[in-house]
C-alpha cells in the first residue's frame, strides 16, 4: 500500500511541474509540485528508515552528494546565508527526489506511466506556447515584436517555460534513440515500453519550436550545454550523427 501511494504522489507530482500551480503557507511561496512530491519523498524515506533499506547505488551520487555539501559549506561564505541556506536545502530536495525516482521510476510496470507523466504536459505546455505566439497579443510584457508574444505556456513566464523544455528536449530525443535502436531490447528491455519513434519525434518538434518561441535566450545555452553533455555520454555509434532526425526537428 505504502509503495503505492508513493507512486501515485511521483507520478501526479511530475504530471504537474508545467502547470506551475502555486499554493501559499503563510509567508512560504510552494508549487503544488513539490508540495505533493514532498510528500512522496517523506513517504519513501520513512519506509527506508522502518525497513532499514539501502539507498540506490548510483554512479553519479558521488558528486550529487559533493556538489549537496558544496552548497551548505558556501552558506558560510555568503553575503546572504540564510538565502544561500535555503538554497541548499532545495538542492538536498533535489537529491532525495532524484534517489526517489531513480528506485521508483526504473521499475518496469511504473516506467511506461511515469515516462507519460512527465512527455503529455510537457507536449501540452509547448502547443500552448505555440499558439500563445502565433494568436494571442497579451500579457504585453512578453511581446517579443508589435504583433508576437513570447510562449509561456502554463508558467508565468517564458523563462520558466523555456527552463523546463530545455531539460525536458535531451530527455525526449534519449527516449527517441532508445526506442529506435536495433537492439533495444537486448539492452534494456524496454523499447516496448517507450512510444513509437514517430510520437517522440513529433513530441521533439513541438518541444523545440515552443523552446524557440519562448525567446529565453539562457533557455537556449542550457539546451546545448545539455546536449553536449549527452553526446559525450553517449555511445559512439549514438553520438551527434545518430542525433541528426531529433536535431533536425
Amino acid at each position: 500500500m505504502t509503495r503505492t501511494l508513493e507512486r501515485i504522489l511521483l507520478v501526479v507530482g511530475v504530471a504537474i511541474v508545467p502547470f506551475d500551480a502555486v499554493l501559499r503557507v503563510g509567508p512560504v511561496r510552494v508549487t503544488a509540485a513539490e508540495g505533493i512530491l514532498t510528500i512522496g519523498i517523506a513517504i519513501w524515506l520513512s519506509r527506508k528508515v522502518l525497513e532499514r533499506g539501502a539507498l540506490p547505488r548510483l554512479p553519479h551520487l558521488l558528486p550529487m552528494v559533493a556538489f549537496v555539501g558544496a552548497s551548505f559549506l558556501s552558506a558560510a561564505f555568503a553575503a546572504h546565508w540564510t538565502a544561500s541556506l535555503r538554497e541548499g536545502i532545495q538542492f538536498c530536495w533535489m537529491f532525495l527526489l532524484f534517489l526517489m525516482i531513480s528506485e521508483q521510476g526504473a521499475t518496469e510496470e511504473l516506467f511506461p506511466m511515469f515516462a507519460g507523466a512527465l512527455l503529455l504536459p510537457a507536449v501540452l505546455s509547448s502547443v500552448a506556447g505555440i499558439v500563445q505566439h502565433a494568436l494571442f497579443r497579451e500579457p504585453l510584457d512578453f511581446l517579443i515584436s508589435p504583433d508576437r508574444l513570447r510562449a509561456y505556456g502554463f508558467y508565468s513566464q517564458p523563462n520558466a517555460l523555456g527552463n523546463f523544455l530545455s531539460a525536458m528536449l535531451p530527455l525526449v530525443i534519449g527516449w527517441y534513440l532508445i526506442s529506435g535502436s536495433a537492439d533495444g531490447d537486448a539492452r534494456d528491455g524496454r523499447r516496448s515500453q517507450l512510444a513509437r519513434p514517430w510520437i517522440l519525434m513529433s513530441a521533439t518538434f513541438l518541444l523545440a519550436l515552443a523552446l524557440l518561441l519562448t525567446f529565453s535566450r539562457g533557455s537556449w545555452l542550457g539546451f546545448s550545454a545539455g546536449m553536449l553533455v549527452f553526446a559525450a555520454a553517449a555511445r559512439p555509434r549514438q553520438s551527434l550523427y545518430s542525433l541528426r532526425l531529433p536535431l533536425a526537428a
